[in-house]
Order: structure tokens, then C-alpha cells, then sequence
């Protein structure tokens, strides 16, 4: 039987064959049938004519009333993919596209998210006079702008203006006139304006040039030439009803001229694309032109015509495969030699993308952007240095694998105290990506990747933050305005951001987390910075001005900052500890026996043999209260048996201790190959019943050492004990390091052998 769908395409065929919609609709169900004469009515039915000097002066009302919201911090619908990725629901012009093509939710979703992403821009404050002064003044502004003048607002992290040859940097309200030119720099994006109300704006990286310009809606004249030589652009041009009126943007590859039109362009060398999301753009390569309708986009290579215009698709999801093809939000994704990738996406992130669909309706993947990590995937851990080792340390009674690309503090010795940030591998195991000496320190930390905007003696400007620098800020050489770094530093009492460090990076993560304290949530303004936030952020209950936060987030690469999370900051010290349930009452976790109380915050169903992560609090007394217990999704112990190795902390006929876990039963046919001994290195296989019961079946005995060590709940002092152990990275040169007794089985897992190295 056909589907909905099938019928609806036979139907539009015979509708576009001109057999009329009597015919058309023969055989349909109602529903059916009514959809296609839906179609057919806005097929027939003609756009509005609209008075151009009305429309001029209307599109000028809306820029200053987009100024005011923005003051009073209103959240604007979808913008640009680089500001962000929000999608809108479908609209009824794009329906008709949807039908046509056959694929309502996905195409619908892409073309509306394009028409909108950029009339819905809010403007910041155009100039330093606008401060406190009513939507009158900002019309006036925009009155003051001559048919050959553009006006530049909205910069975000490094703009620049080249004129007489000079690059400067771009101010909040400059005025831009023929053969100039404006350029972007990595997390960066500016917006100018044209006397009859058309607007471009600049993405990330990108570089455009003004040829001609005479836009004068009074007399109906229109000629706006420009030369996008790389990067993005968005441009939403104002109709006008004279047949010579010319907006055209020139690239390496294509031409494109466009009327009443939306559309977008992503130049990269050789190579341009454009997608049209209202209207249509007569594009232009080598011999030949296409007309680029709505809701499509082609392809233009250097010195060939341009591809066949296809429909592009636009949405966003989770990650569940990555290879040449992708896995988004359940839908297969080719990519291509020009596919770009921002922010290095993994399993389980979620992501923006941009593409197109191919004649036999398989989707490709033009742009592909980090939105979010997975906070499933990631842990922050504080505690005290036991071990440290090439491969693995160990923190707070926790094994944490490091890397090559690990970022770990200067002279970090054992007994001292870290913070460790990182990752959380399928097999539960933990991974650092940075780990942080934790001093006395001068106020509440920051830490974030921005573009360097000016260098001065005592301060820098860093994506639109001003930060201090004093004698002990370390910076590297030859940093110039235009150059990626992480700036980490303090928030001080008086609220300057103090540098503690500006190094050069040589991609733009665009992360960022700082501490302070709420200045406003309607707009969110936290330590004088503000930021904005989306329908996914988490933000604690109850939060008010004057408390203080923890915000965590994304410099998104447009610069706006965009927070995923915002809690409350205790600046009490906190250790996190992730582990097994063992048991819930009372609760046990990686053998240790936590202090939950009626305030102890326990989110979703936790079951024994589940991960999880608690968040604990260190008291005066020395002992932990604990915070919260949430679980790790996607790690539980399944029925059947596991093989671990671990060390015995005591045998008590019955009854073995296992470091990390509670006392588990031994039985007469538990198999045990060697001579069990407190401090006993063990290869043992534990198996769950149906009640997740946990049993131990077979005990090999890998390495006994000559004098047992005390028991560890006998001598709490003891537990740090060194054990020497012929390390071998990657299977490569082995080598002698010394180890404490609990991180032996980690070290044992990975392929280390006991002992000194031959």
C-alpha cells in the first residue's frame, strides 16, 4: 500500500505535468486530496506588492526596536549556525517545497531555519551615545546614512576596517564607504547595514569588500556590488520594484545577483556555496548560470559551471556514529573533501549541521558544529595527589588515566591538591584532559579560549574581555591582535579578571568557565560578563542577583558566549568521586561508605551495580557530606560475570575485602590458584544474578608480597604504600616507576609487570 507520502508525490506529479488538480486528486483519500488542493491554491496565488519607501521606513523602525529589545535582553528566535542553533518549526511557504520534494520534516525544518536565522538578529547599541537614549535617536543614526554609506554594528570579538590601505579595528558604530573592506578573525562576526534596509553579516574568518554601493529607496535605485573573498555571509536584501536594481556578491568561483532575496554564502579556496532561503539568486560560474531557488543551494568550483541546484537540509542532534559517514539524530550523513568540522565532535555530543540532498535522496553534510558536550561523558574530579605515573595517577582513592595531550600543571608533587577535568571512557574508566595544581588563591578562577583584540602594558582584551596583567602573568611571545589563546586567571574582589597565564592555541575550542556573582538574569550577567543562555542549559533552582555561580560554556564562533551550565558555587572544597553502587543501604560506593542524609540529593532510579557520580563536601572535621548522587548514564553492570584485577585488603574465612569494595561472600566451590593473602594482587571473576547479587567464583593470585602489608582499615596510613612496577607504555620502553599498592591493579590491567624492569 502507498504511503501518505507516496500518494502526495504521485499527485504533485501529475500536478506539475499540468493535468489539472481534478485530475490529480483522483482516487485520494480526503485528507490527501485536500493537501493537494492546498498546494495548488499557493501555487496560483500571487505575492503582495509592497510600497518601497513604506517598507524602508518600516525595516528602519524594526532596527531600532531590535536595539531596545536587546537592551532589555529579550531572546531572539534562530540566528546564524554559527550564533545559534535553535530550530523553528516549519512554515507554510516551505510546505510547498517540502511536498514537492518528498521530505516534509527535514527540508521543512532546514528552509525555515534559513529564512529566519538572520531577520532575527538583535542589534547591540550602535554607538556610545546610545547608552540611555530612547529608539529616536537610534532612528536618527540610521537617517544620517547616505546611499553610498553602510553602517558597521554589532562586532563581536576582532573586526577590522581596511581604508587607504590601513587595518583598523572596527568600532560599535562605524560608517563604511566603497572599496573598503571588513574582515572577522576566529570567534568573531560583525553586521552592516545599508540605507534602503538590507543587511550582510560576516561569520567567523571572512573577508568581504564593498565595490559599489548606491542604495536609495526614495528614488528607487539600488546598486550594491561586493566581493566576498572568504569566510560567511548572510544577507537579506530589501526589495525593490526597478528592474535595474543590482545586488550582486562576486566570488573566486561564482557570481550571485539577487532582488528581494535571503540567502547565504560559504566561500572556501576554489570553492563557494550558496543557499537561497527566500526569493532566488541568478548564480553564475564559468559558461553557465542556474537560478537558485528557495529552499535550495549549489556548488560552484573554480573555472566549472555551477551544480544542479539541490535542496539543503539544516537541523541538529546527537552524535551516534562518526567515519565517513555520520550518525545524527538517527539519520545517515555522507561527507565530503570540503565538509567542515568545528569543535571536534564525538559520540554522544550534539551537534549542528548544514548539508544537502543528493538526486537519490541521500543526505550530505556541508558543516558540521560542536553545540554541546555530553555531560554523561565528562567528570571533575578534586582531591589529593596518591600516585603519579607516566599512564596513570591516582587522585582521591580514584585510578585517572593521562595522555600525551593531557594538560597537566608545573611541579605538581604527590600529597598535593589537583583538580582534575576529563573524560569518562565506555568502559567507565577515567581519562584527564587537564589536571590543576589548586593553591591559595587570589579570588574565583576563570578559565577560556578567546581571540586577542588588543595588547596593552597592563591589560588585554580577549573576545570582548578585558583582563589584567601584572609580573607574574605568564604569556607567550609574540602574541599579536588576531591570534587564538586561553587566558586562565582569578576573578579578584574588586572584580577584575587577573591573567595568571595567556598561551597561544591553535584551534578555538571556544570554551570558557568563571565564578562570580550574579549581576542579572534578564539579561544573565555573571561578574560583569554577559552571556546568553538556550532551552538546554542547566541552571540551578532558585537562583537570584548576589549569589555566587559556576558558569560553564561555549564561545560560540560567531563570539557569543553561551552558557550549558550555571550552579551555585560552594566555595567549600569538593570531591567527586565515581564508582560502582555496591550497596544502598547503607550506601556504598567503590567500597567507600558515604554520609547521605534527608538533604542528599538522589537523581533518577539508582540501582545496585550502577555508576554514578557523587559530589561530596569536605567538613572541618575531615569527613565528607554528601551532596548529590546522580548516575553515569549508559555504564551498569550487566548480568553474567566480570574479570577484574584488584587488591585483597583482608580474608576472614568466609568473607574477602577487595580494595574499592564491600565484604563479599566465599563459598567452599569458589576456585582460589595460589596462596591468598591480605595485600594479594588478584585476577578474580565476580558474577550478578537476576537480583544483582554479586558472587565471586574463581580467584587467581598474580603476585603475593613477601611481608603483607598492615590492614588498610587498621592503618588508615599505610594505604599509600609503594610498590616498584616495570612500566610499559604502549607496550614501548619498559621502565622502573614506583606506585602506590592501589594503583598496582590499574598498572597490571594496561600490561605493567610487578617488579623492577630487567
Amino acid at each position: 500500500m502507498s504511503t501518505q507520502e507516496d500518494l502526495l508525490q504521485e499527485g504533485l506529479e501529475r500536478l506539475e505535468a499540468d493535468q489539472g488538480l481534478e485530475a490529480s486528486r483522483q482516487g485520494m483519500p480526503d485528507e490527501e486530496s485536500g493537501m493537494l488542493s492546498l498546494v495548488s491554491r499557493l501555487r496560483a496565488s500571487q505575492a503582495p506588492k509592497r510600497d518601497q519607501k513604506i517598507a524602508s521606513s518600516q525595516r528602519k523602525r524594526l532596527q531600532a526596536m531590535y536595539t531596545k529589545e536587546k537592551k532589555m535582553g529579550t531572546q531572539e528566535a534562530p540566528r546564524k549556525w554559527y550564533q545559534d542553533w535553535r530550530l523553528p518549526v516549519a512554515i507554510s511557504a516551505v510546505v510547498l517545497a517540502l511536498l514537492v520534494c518528498g521530505l516534509a520534516t527535514t527540508l521543512g525544518i532546514g528552509s525555515y531555519f534559513l529564512v529566519n536565522r538572520q531577520a532575527n538578529i538583535p542589534i547591540a547599541p550602535v554607538s556610545d551615545e546610545l547608552e540611555g537614549e530612547d529608539i529616536e535617536q537610534v532612528d536618527k543614526i540610521m537617517s544620517r546614512l547616505s546611499p553610498s554609506e553602510a553602517l558597521l554594528v554589532e562586532p563581536r570579538g576582532l573586526v577590522e576596517i581596511q581604508e587607504h590601505d590601513e587595518w583598523s579595528v572596527a568600532g560599535a558604530a562605524d560608517i563604511i564607504t566603497v572599496n573598503a573592506r571588513v574582515r572577522t578573525g576566529s570567534l568573531s562576526s560583525a553586521s552592516l547595514i545599508f540605507n534602503d534596509g538590507s543587511r550582510l553579516q560576516l561569520g567567523p574568518n571572512s573577508e568581504i569588500s564593498i565595490d559599489k554601493l548606491d542604495a536609495n529607496p526614495d528614488k528607487g535605485v539600488r546598486e550594491v556590488v561586493l566581493t566576498q573573498w572568504s569566510g560567511e555571509s548572510d544577507h537579506i536584501v530589501t526589495p525593490v520594484e526597478t528592474e535595474d536594481a543590482r545586488y550582486e556578491v562576486q566570488t573566486a568561483s561564482a557570481t550571485g545577483l539577487a532582488q528581494g532575496t535571503e540567502f547565504s554564502i560559504r566561500v572556501m579556496p576554489e570553492v563557494s556555496s550558496w543557499y537561497v532561503s527566500d526569493g532566488a539568486v541568478e548564480v553564475s560560474g564559468v559558461d553557465a548560470s542556474v537560478l537558485v531557488g528557495a529552499g535550495k543551494m549549489t556548488t560552484v568550483n573554480l573555472d566549472e559551471e555551477p551544480d544542479e541546484p539541490s535542496y539543503f537540509i539544516t537541523g541538529q542532534g546527537e552524535v551516534s556514529y562518526i567515519g565517513e559517514n555520520w550518525v545524527i539524530g538517527g539519520q545517515t550523513y555522507l561527507t565530503h573533501a570540503h565538509t567542515v568540522i568545528i569543535g571536534n565532535p564525538q559520540v554522544g555530543d550534539v551537534v549542528f549541521f548544514e548539508g544537502h540532498l543528493l538526486e537519490d535522496e541521500r543526505r550530505v553534510a556541508d558543516v558540521i558544529v560542536l553545540i554541546q558536550r555530553n555531560p554523561a561523558n565528562t567528570f571533575t574530579l578534586i582531591g589529593e595527589v596518591e600516585a603519579i605515573g607516566d599512564v596513570l595517577w591516582t587522585v582521591n582513592g580514584q585510578t585517572i588515566a593521562v595522555t600525551d595531550i593531557t594538560e597537566v600543571d608545573e611541579d605538581i608533587a604527590e600529597n598535593d591538591l589537583v583538580r582534575v577535568e576529563g573524560i569518562i571512557l565506555q568502559d567507565g574508566s577515567l581519562q584527564a584532559e587537564r589536571i590543576m595544581l589548586i593553591e591559595d588563591q587570589p579570588g574565583a578562577p576563570f578559565d577560556f579560549t578567546g581571540v586577542v583584540q588588543q595588547v596593552g602594558d597592563d591589560s588585554w582584551l580577549v573576545s570582548d574581555v578585558k583582563v589584567s596583567i601584572d609580573d607574574n602573568t605568564l604569556i607567550d611571545e609574540g602574541l599579536v591582535p588576531g591570534d587564538l589563546v586561553r587566558v586562565r586567571g582569578w576573578i579578584l574582589e574588586d572584580g577584575t579578571w587577573l591573567a595568571g597565564s595567556i598561551r597561544r592555541v591553535l584551534d578555538a575550542p571556544g570554551t570558557f568557565e568563571f565564578s562570580g556573582t550574579i549581576d542579572s538574569i534578564d539579561p544573565w550577567v555573571v561578574a560583569k560578563i554577559p552571556f546568553e543562555t538556550r532551552a538546554w542549559t542547566v541552571i540551578d533552582e532558585g537562583l537570584s542577583v548576589g549569589d555566587l555561580v559556576r558558569v560553564k560554556g561555549q564561545i560560540q564562533t560567531g563570539g557569543i558566549w553561551v552558557a550549558y551550565e550555571i550552579k551555585s558555587y560552594d566555595q567549600a572544597l569538593v570531591t567527586i568521586l565515581i564508582g560502582r553502587v555496591f550497596s544502598m543501604d547503607p550506601w556504598i560506593v567503590s567500597g567507600i561508605e558515604l554520609n547521605v542524609d534527608e538533604q542528599t540529593v538522589i537523581v533518577g532510579d539508582i540501582t545496585v551495580g550502577m555508576l554514578v557520580r557523587v559530589e561530596m563536601h569536605l567538613l572541618p572535621d575531615g569527613t565528607h557530606k554528601v551532596i548529590r548522587i546522580e548516575p553515569v548514564e549508559g555504564f551498569e553492570w550487566e548480568l553474567g560475570c566480570h574479570y577484574l584485577i584488584v587488591t585483597v585488603v583482608s580474608v576472614d574465612g568466609d568473607h574477602i575485602r577487595l580494595e574499592g569494595w564491600p565484604d563479599l561472600p566465599l563459598d567452599e566451590n569458589v576456585e582460589i590458584v595460589g596462596d591468598l593473602k591480605p595485600g594479594s594482587i588478584v585476577q578474580i571473576m565476580i558474577c550478578f544474578d537476576e537480583d544483582m547479587n554479586v558472587k565471586v567464583v574463581y580467584i587467581l593470585i598474580i603476585f603475593t608480597p613477601e611481608l603483607p602489608p598492615p590492614d588498610i582499615d587498621d592503618d588508615p596510613d599505610e594505604k599509600g604504600k609503594k610498590v616498584a612496577i616495570c612500566h610499559k607504555p604502549n607496550g614501548k620502553n619498559p621502565h622502573t616507576i614506583v606506585v602506590s599498592s592501589s594503583a598496582v591493579p590499574a598498572h597490571l590491567g594496561h600490561g605493567d609487570i610487578l617488579g623492577h624492569c630487567p
